[in-house]
């Protein structure tokens, strides 16, 4: 049954119980009178006799409130205030010392046993409600918010739990990422190299022996089959190198003429990669990840080279610049192709977006080269700029810093 016991003269707590009080006195007679009253006033009340049986039915029924004479014959009161202050398991529990003495040293001393409140015998009952009421009333208040920091705390410490099983599984869920990736590299490229192989033998057979006009485009068409898988199989493990990228003093003419032979090496462009210009320049060492800029070239050459007459030279040229007192190398492609609109040359650099788009598109490829260039460059803090005007050609670059060899971060 719900109970509704006053804790002040305007207020009310509403509670499953009513507040429950011990007493604590030697003498029965008043440890009896007072119990009627509170009780009257709607309080349980239990009574103990003694400082040791107090201390039973404290530990045991855990009440709200104790009302503690401190001349007792086995226990007095200032050991039980403190027995009771010194056991965290209680709470809150609030002590109003009663006492026949009058010194101040004895009020002084249940204060500082734990005490709070004081009351002098003979207990003046409306006064003692009084008390019971105001410490109640904090009680409940302190208890409540107790009880709500274990709520809070109890849902951050759910909350955590749910962050670290988050954080495991997105741990779980990158490794498994980069194990598919490897995986693609590594288990793609040795049978796409067998079809490659294939096909290659199965071309030069058909040029020798046939002349065919649906010969030589089942020849193309298997030969750009195989381009376009290649091309997808290289962009898919770069994905990797994005993620690890490990900047640090690089040779620039390395980088540029290992993307020149890479090049050189795929089906797209072995017969037009003699296109590509480039007169090396002794330039000092970039600050960045070599594997990433050899790939951006890769990648910025085949766009040159796809979106440019074949009868047209690609040019790859470097030059120095300073910005804010620090060195940079520029280095750039330029093409002499389709160029550009103003309003797509932003749009480019998003996977799949393609100018030359539809059914009838009259250039290969998925339209992920450009971004995954511009990935590469910025996980190295740098980017891809882009200069180009319709029918007069293009020029990608990317800014390089110089390598500070005496530095210690190097």
């Amino acid at each position: 049954m719900v109970q509704v016991v006053a804790t002040s003269l305007e207020d009310a707590v509403i509670r499953d119980e009513p507040p429950h009080l011990v007493i604590v006195d030697d003498d029965p007679k008043e440890a009896h009178n007072l119990q009627a009253y509170m009780e009257r006033m709607g309080y349980k009340v239990s009574v103990a006799y003694s400082g040791s049986n107090a201390l039973e039915i404290i530990f045991h029924l855990h009440p709200d409130l104790v009302i503690l004479d401190l001349s007792m014959p086995d226990l007095d009161g200032l050991a039980v205030c403190q027995r009771i202050r010194g056991d965290a398991s209680l709470g809150y529990l609030p002590v109003i010392v009663v006492t026949e003495v009058e010194a101040e040293r004895q009020r002084l001393a249940g204060m500082l046993s734990g005490a709070d409140d004081y009351l002098r015998k003979p207990v003046v009952e409306k006064d003692l409600l009084l008390r019971v009421q105001a410490l109640l009333r904090t009680k409940f208040q302190l208890d409540d918010l107790i009880q709500k920091n274990h709520d809070l705390t109890e849902d951050l410490r759910k909350r955590n739990e749910e962050l670290e099983r988050a954080l495991e599984m997105a741990q779980q869920a990158e490794v498994l990422k980069n194990h598919i990736m490897e995986s693609v590299n590594h288990e793609l490229r040795t049978p796409m190299l067998q079809i490659k192989t294939a096909v290659s033998m199965l071309v030069e057979v058909i040029k020798e022996v046939s002349s065919f006009e649906r010969d030589q485009t089942i020849a193309r068409m298997a030969t750009g089959a195989v381009t376009r898988m290649e091309e997808l199989v290289s962009n898919i493990s770069e994905l990797h190198l994005v993620e690890n990228l490990k900047p640090s003093p690089t040779m620039l003419n390395d980088a540029i003429h290992q993307a020149i032979n890479n090049l050189r090496r795929s089906w797209s462009h072995r017969d037009d990669f003699r296109r590509v210009q480039f007169v090396p320049e002794e330039i000092l060492p970039v600050f960045a990840d070599r594997r990433a800029v050899s790939r951006i070239l890769i990648l910025l050459l085949d766009n040159a080279l796809k979106f440019s007459p074949n009868d047209t030279p690609v040019y790859i040229f470097t030059s120095l610049e300073n910005h804010l007192g620090h060195s940079f190398v520029r280095v750039s492609v330029k093409d002499e192709g389709i160029g550009v609109p103003k309003q797509y040359q932003e749009r480019i650099f998003e996977p799949f977006f393609q100018v030359d788009s539809g059914t009838a598109k009259r250039y290969n490829g998925a339209g992920v080269g450009l971004a995954l260039a511009r990935m590469l460059a910025r996980g190295m803090g740098s980017d891809i700029e882009l200069k180009s005007r319709p029918k007069q050609g293009s020029t990608f670059s990317l800014l390089l810093p110089i390598a500070d060899l005496d530095s210690d971060s190097i």
